[in-house]
């Protein structure tokens, strides 16, 4: 099976090339994603342990910050896709 290499890490063993860094327009969405993911795992925690309105709150909060950023990751897919059709047909 054919494997994309850039080289050997220290212990002798290949390593695949993946990009060292995002493109600058996905890292504001996967931000949010990651805010929004530990703002309901919190949540969800103070709400079991502390203070089921204020975990409440906490809750909807990352629900409302992933979705937000989920629509955004989203949205920058579809412009990606559509502006390559158009230098295809162009």
């Amino acid at each position: 099976m054919p494997c994309a290499t850039s080289g050997r890490d220290g212990m002798g063993s290949e390593t695949l090339d993946t990009p060292s860094e995002d493109p600058p327009d996905a890292r504001r969405p996967r931000a949010l994603i990651l805010a929004g993911a530990a703002l309901a795992a919190g949540g969800v925690a103070v709400a079991g342990s502390l203070s089921p309105d204020l975990g409440g709150a906490l809750l909807l909060a990352g629900w409302l910050a992933l979705g937000i950023g989920i629509h955004r990751f989203g949205r920058l897919g579809v412009e990606d896709a559509r502006e390559g059709k158009r230098e295809g047909r162009a």
